[in-house]
């Protein structure tokens, strides 16, 4: 009876109207020093003129979505959640092209009309698509998942504009959408060490104000473009070398293998073993599927384990190293520089005035007085 009330209270669609629509009022919001605005199933409040935070109620789910308006025809989505109860959802981008990069979860995906198969936003992909006139995409979110992903929309008679590309830049199945609006049916691209550090770094924008909107635009252009180069990259290996699907099933059993021992040793060989794959079988499809050997997509989940750590937690460089998987403190150092630029200590320094800085103007800001 429960998830029946709230699924009433629930929006069964959105499209990039809607939100643009919402980001106008948001506007008009802050502009009246207005904080949050209640909506059927949650509210939302200005990102100080970014963009804005929409939270859910704690019946539906708990989280919710921050929209950034970031210039001319390009925008960004960064949702996380976990849903309290069955949310099922029908997504109207038309003219957009829109790139949904899972960073955690598993998420349904179909065509609203029942046509065409499609394959489930998952962890390590991009899912790529541009839709036409009178055509939506259905996902559902499962209740009790962690589910936490970032898309990227950028108007289709835009786009040229917006990234500086030209047509022959880029993939010609995309080039025919944008320049021709010929559908472009959702597909699933890997997603490189590159990419994914992009989208970590877009996750962690350690700015504020107008230079958080500046950052974001020019990590979220960095962003399409290694997706496309992947897009475009001509595969190394043969027909022979195509996955399976028994092939993907077990790599994402390796995959699970390894997030969840990241602070042991890991031996290539004893994960051949566990999964059922030849170490070549197993490599390949590393590469195919994540972008990288199965040592490298190791050490990259463990810099974005201590990235979270160093941002999120009081432990101490020592414990984070241990909890990374690295025996020393240095070599911690040397690699957490290497994969974003800073040490730890100023990583974590960074975030720290961040929040001060945030709390600050919080309390700083004036209070509009009650009306007479």
């Amino acid at each position: 009876m429960v998830e029946m009330q709230n699924a009433g209270r629930v929006p069964k669609a959105r499209s990039i109207r809607d939100i643009k629509e919402l980001h106008r009022r948001v506007r008009q919001m802050e502009a009246a020093d207005t904080p949050s605005s209640s909506l059927p199933d949650g509210w939302c409040r200005p990102l100080h003129g970014l963009g804005f935070r929409y939270d859910y109620d704690i019946n539906i789910a708990r989280g919710g979505w921050e929209y950034y308006a970031l210039g001319t025809g390009l925008g960004m989505i960064v949702t996380d959640m976990v849903a309290a109860t069955p949310i099922p959802r029908r997504h109207d981008m038309n003219g957009h092209l829109v790139l949904s990069a899972m960073v955690d979860g598993v998420i349904p995906l179909s065509h609203a009309r029942g046509t065409d198969a499609v394959g489930p936003m998952a962890h390590g992909f991009c899912t790529l698509y541009g839709l036409s006139e009178g055509d939506e995409l259905e996902t559902l979110y499962e209740p009790g998942k962690h589910l936490r992903w970032l898309s990227i929309v950028v108007e289709r008679e835009l786009f040229f504009e917006a990234t500086g590309l030209d047509a022959a830049d880029i993939p010609t199945d995309i080039a025919e959408f944008l320049c021709n609006g010929v559908s472009l049916s959702p597909r699933n691209v890997p997603i490189s060490h590159q990419a994914s550090l992009a989208i970590q770094q877009l996750l962690q924008c350690p700015f504020d104000r107008s230079l958080r909107g500046a950052y974001l635009r020019v990590k979220t252009l960095e962003l399409i473009f290694h997706l496309f180069a992947t897009i475009m990259t001509p595969p190394e290996e043969s027909a022979t070398d195509i996955l399976t699907p028994a092939d993907i099933a077990k790599l994402d059993t390796a995959m699970r293998i390894i997030r969840s021992n990241l602070s042991g040793p890991l031996s290539v060989t004893e994960l051949c073993t566990c999964v059922g794959l030849t170490r070549r079988r197993l490599q390949l499809g590393f590469r195919q599927i994540y972008g990288d050997t199965v040592c490298n997509v190791r050490d990259r989940l463990r810099m974005e384990l201590a990235f979270e750590l160093v941002n999120d937690s009081s432990m101490s460089m020592i414990e984070i190293a241990m909890e990374a998987g690295y025996d020393h403190p240095a070599s911690f150092s040397r690699a957490f520089r290497s994969a974003f630029g800073m040490s730890p200590i100023m990583a974590r320094q960074a975030a720290r005035e961040s929040l001060v800085e945030r709390r600050r103007r919080d309390r700083t800001k004036p209070r509009r007085a009650p009306a007479a």
